[in-house]
């Protein structure tokens, strides 16, 4: 049966000293079982997220919080996205323990993924453990 997922893009940062989340992302129409990972939308949506990050640091300071996993893909059902991913944002602002923040997205997501640029092979998904 197909069910809407989402496919979002999520940035772990700090902006002039105060942890942020950025979240973006794109509804698909795509079962459960589909173990192709939409990397075409993938990239669009990690570039899209990251000139928003860009465009911000124009005006504070921009530093990533959680090394090679600052910037996570997931494939997530549109319930729990709208259910836990507020209740998981604000905990993560609150604490910024991130280890317990990727812990429980990987409980809940179908896919997850950290996405970082590698020279001479460029932008590389890799499931994030």
């Amino acid at each position: 049966m197909d069910e809407f997922y989402y496919l979002i893009a999520i940035a772990l940062i700090e902006f002039d000293g105060k942890r942020s989340m950025p979240i973006g992302g794109k509804a698909l129409k795509i079962t459960d079982e589909t173990n192709d990972f939409p990397k075409v939308q993938a990239e669009t949506i990690a570039l899209e997220i990251l000139l928003r990050i860009l465009q911000k640091s124009d005006t504070e300071p921009l530093q990533r919080v959680a090394n090679d996993k600052s910037l996570i893909i997931a494939k997530i059902s549109m319930e729990i996205m709208q259910k836990k991913i507020p209740e998981l944002k604000s905990d993560w602002i609150k604490t910024g323990n991130t280890e317990a923040f990727l812990t429980e997205m990987n409980l809940l997501c179908n896919k997850l993924y950290n996405v970082n640029f590698v020279k001479y092979e460029g932008i590389k998904f890799s499931k994030c453990k």
